[in-house]
Parts: structure tokens; C-alpha cells; sequence
């Protein structure tokens, strides 16, 4: 439910849109009781909308009951959850993606399960907004099971045949009989806990305590009892454990769907940020031309600068774009790629040479060393050209806040192979980020300027048809170096 939202869903179309989306969600799901949106602070402040069930509006909404017929009732401001809005935003410095809660709102209990958006296209890494659910905890205990359990007992029509129950934390029944009969076998138990979301999404939960532990109880007929339909009592143990998984299911999201969730995650935020990041610099040529065309400028020696800054935003386009056609190509290996000799000297040399006028813009230092011996790899020129220009954009732009704006580009033979270096002193990488960075559309919580989160995985991919390999080592705060190793021609 939360997954696919991203800033553009946020910031375009206005609550409209998204009420929709929410009332969709409403109809697949009944636990969710309201869904809330914060925007983060802009020239038009903050901004809050909640939308609640037109059939079921949450106890600490103080707001008129809607006649409408739409099933969403739309509200802003909400003053109840600005609490919880203030505690996510101090949570927010985890820079996880998802959060969960167990808390009170109004004094009634709630889960509350949050999407955090992070504004990295401004190289902040502020909180953009958030999108969230929350789920009544006491409608959830008084409802929700009972009507589980009736449809579940119902199947295969075993309502006399056999008793399932729902037992809470505390050993108290939910749903089902309040005991089972004096004769009645041992009960089947699985116990499962009250979370209404996958933990392996939600990275950090806030709770002090994790959610609670309650069980589903599914028990056979008293002895010598009548099957009838269930064909013996082998028959009827069968169907109660299927009756148990699938009450089970209907509370926990099957492990399946969490590599695709979070797939659909990424890919959401790579579309919102590779979308700015093509509307950015058209913007700002189009700006830049317009002034030369219609002659807003001061004097003539303005024209060299705007030629520059053109430039500028010409490459920078041209880099993204290359990546999001490379990426596409390179699912066809035998036609992207033919290979030759290539000496290491000569590429590192060109590869610099193209970002030359970068560095000298933002006032870096590129050391180049490729030993004195000539060493050779047998590979394609432009994809390695494309492996290079993506490491050096990445020692950029994480270097480009740091006081030590060096990048040295090294390249030596270790034996068989070929090791080529491209080291700088920016941010780093966080550990935890490490083993994710050559994954697509992956951007760690470092992440700053604008980015599609392809780059490393182009490298890799690159790396690996050639029978190599990457290698990457980063110290928080200090740098961050990666390593490709290839064969030797």
C-alpha cells in the first residue's frame, strides 16, 4: 500500500489524486483505518491530510460525519497526529525507508506503520515527506478476528465440525468459542504476532516493546464424534491446518513478495528522481538560451560563461541519458560489447580527459598513474570508457562537499589481472550500504545531487562480462575507493 508512493505522487495532483489511491486501498484492506500524508517545509509551509474511512472514521477525529457518498473523507491538519509526525521526523535521522510504531492516539491504541521519502536531489538529505497508515488496535481486537474466524470455520461447512480460536497475549479469547469442550482433543496452535506490515520491509521498528504475541487455535471434534464430510479423522487434521494457514496468511505477508516490494520501491523513487533530473538541466538551458536569444545579458563577455554553463548541462544529460541506454543494452551482451587491446594508460587518460573541465570547474585535483610499464585488457573501449566516467562522476559528486578535493586514478598488473583505482575523499559509504551499492537503482543513505542509483550497476555489470570484478572499500567520512579487476590481455 505504501510502497509505490514517491515525491511525485506528493507534490503533483494535490490530496485528489491521492485520495483515490487511498480509497482503492481502503476496498482491498479493512485494517487500515486512515491513511496520512506530511509535507515537508516549502514556500507554502507544512502540510498534513489524513484520510479516513467514510464508514468508519477513527474515535479522535473531531471533524463533521461526511453524507457524501465517495467511501474517503479527506481532512488536513489533523491536530491528533501531529505527535506522531513530530516523532517520525526526530526517527528520520536513522534514514531508514520504513518505520513502524505502537502507540496512543487520543488514548486509543494504534499500530501506525510510515514510508519515509528523503529529499536527496538537494544533497540535504532531508525529510521530504512520509505516507502513512494506522490501524485500530481496538477495532482490530472487537472485529477483526471474528469475522476472520467465521469465514475460515465456514469452509468445507466445518462450522460444527471443529472450533477455531484466537487467544491474545494474555491468554484471552478474541475469537471463537470461550473454551473448548471437556473431551475435546489437543488444539493445533500457531502463534503469530499483531503486526500489520512486513518486518523485513520495516527496518526500524520505535516501539519499546515488539508486537505482541497471540495464537490461533484450531481443535479437532470431541472423540467419537461424526466426520461426516471430513473422511476420518486424518482428513479433518489436514483441513485444520489448512483452515490455520490460511487464517495465518490473511495476518502476515508471505517472504515472497518482499524482493519485489522493495524492487517496486526503488524503481518507484528511480523514476521521480531520474524525471527531475531530465527536467533540471532542459530547464536551465532552455533559461540560458532564451537570455541569448532575446539579448537579457549585460555585456558580451557574458556569452562564453553561458556557452560554459550550456556545456555544463549538455554533458550532464548526456551522462544520464548514456546510462539509461546502457542499461537497457546490456541485457544483450553479444551485441553491446567488441572487444580489443586496450591500453590502460591511454584509457585512463581519456576517461580523465572527459571530465577534465568538471574538475576545473569545482576546482578538483585528478592524479593519474599508470606505472611505467605499458599494460594491456582485452575488452570493448566505449564500455570501459563508460565503467571509468561513471566512477570518476561518483568521486565527484561525493567529493564535492569535502575540503579535500583530490581523486587519484591508478592502474597496475598484479599478475594476471589488471587493477584499475579510482579513489577519493568525499562522504563515503555507510557499512550497512556496502554490500547493496551495485545493486539497480540503489542509492545509499549517503546519497547526495541528483542520481538513477544505475551507475555502480552498470560498472558491474560491465566488470563482470568481461570476467572481472569490482571491489569496493569506504571508510564514513573519509573516502571511498573502488577497484576493478580484469584480465590481463
Amino acid at each position: 500500500m505504501l510502497v509505490p508512493i514517491n515525491q511525485e505522487q506528493l507534490t503533483g495532483g494535490g490530496p485528489a489524486n491521492l485520495s483515490a489511491y487511498f480509497a482503492r486501498a481502503f476496498a482491498r484492506f479493512p485494517y487500515p483505518e486512515s491513511f496520512f500524508v506530511w509535507r515537508g517545509p516549502s514556500s507554502a509551509g507544512e502540510t498534513t491530510y489524513v484520510f479516513n474511512r467514510a464508514d468508519r472514521p477513527p474515535p479522535w477525529d473531531e471533524g463533521p460525519v461526511s453524507a457524501a457518498p465517495y467511501p474517503v473523507v479527506t481532512r488536513r491538519q489533523r491536530t491528533a497526529l501531529h505527535p506522531i509526525i513530530e516523532q517520525i521526523q526526530h526517527d528520520a535521522s536513522h534514514r531508514k525507508r520504513f518505520a513502524a510504531y505502537d502507540l496512543r492516539i487520543a488514548g486509543v491504541p494504534y499500530q501506525v506503520v510510515v514510508h519515509l521519502l528523503y529529499d536527496d536531489i538537494t544533497g540535504a538529505g532531508r525529510l521530504f515527506g512520509l505516507a502513512g497508515y494506522t490501524v485500530n488496535l481496538d477495532w482490530m481486537r472487537r472485529e477483526y478476528f471474528k469475522e476472520l474466524v467465521g469465514q475460515v470455520s465456514r469452509i468445507g461447512g466445518a462450522d460444527d465440525d471443529m472450533a477455531i480460536r484466537i487467544i491474545d497475549a494474555a491468554g484471552a479469547v478474541v475469537a471463537g468459542p470461550s473454551r473448548p469442550a471437556a473431551a475435546a482433543p489437543s488444539p493445533y496452535v500457531q502463534p503469530f504476532p499483531i503486526r500489520f506490515f512486513d518486518r523485513n520491509l520495516t527496518q526500524v521498528a520505535t516501539a519499546a516493546r515488539g508486537p505482541e504475541q497471540w495464537s490461533a487455535q484450531v481443535t479437532p471434534p470431541e472423540a467419537g464424534a461424526d466426520l461426516g464430510v471430513l473422511s476420518g479423522q486424518r482428513m479433518f487434521a489436514l483441513m485444520a491446518l489448512a483452515a490455520l494457514a490460511a487464517l495465518v496468511s490473511v495476518v502476515v505477508i508471505a517472504r515472497g513478495l518482499v524482493v519485489t516490494s522493495e524492487l517496486i520501491a526503488m524503481k518507484s523513487e528511480f523514476v521521480s528522481t531520474v524525471t527531475h533530473e531530465l527536467k533540471t538541466p532542459l530547464s536551465l538551458m532552455r533559461l540560458v538560451a532564451d537570455t541569448l536569444v532575446t539579448g537579457r545579458y549585460k555585456n558580451a563577455e557574458k556569452i562564453p560563461e553561458y556557452g560554459a554553463l550550456l556545456s555544463t548541462e549538455v554533458s550532464r544529460m548526456t551522462h544520464l541519458i548514456d546510462n539509461l541506454l546502457s542499461f537497457a543494452r546490456l541485457s544483450r551482451v553479444d551485441n553491446f560489447y567488441t572487444p580489443a587491446p586496450l591500453d590502460v594508460a591511454e584509457l585512463l587518460e581519456e576517461a580523465s580527459g572527459n571530465a577534465r573541465s568538471r574538475l576545473a570547474q569545482l576546482d578538483f585535483t585528478l592524479t593519474i598513474d599508470a606505472g611505467a610499464e605499458p599494460i594491456a585488457v582485452h575488452a570493448d573501449r566505449t564500455a570501459l570508457l563508460l565503467v571509468l566516467d561513471n566512477l570518476l562522476d561518483n568521486a565527484i559528486k561525493y567529493s564535492s562537499g569535502s575540503a579535500t578535493r583530490t581523486i587519484a586514478v591508478r592502474g597496475h598488473q598484479d599478475g594476471a589481472v589488471v587493477v584499475i583505482e579510482v579513489e577519493d575523499h568525499g562522504s563515503g559509504i555507510h557499512a550497512d550500504d556496502l554490500p547493496n551499492v551495485t545493486e539497480k537503482f540503489f542509492r545509499g543513505r549517503q546519497a547526495r545531487g541528483g542520481g538513477s542509483g544505475l551507475g555502480l550497476a552498470i560498472v558491474n555489470q560491465i566488470v563482470l562480462d568481461h570476467g572481472g570484478r569490482v571491489e569496493v572499500v569506504s571508510t564514513l567520512g573519509r573516502g571511498t575507493t573502488v577497484r576493478i579487476i580484469l584480465p590481463a590481455a
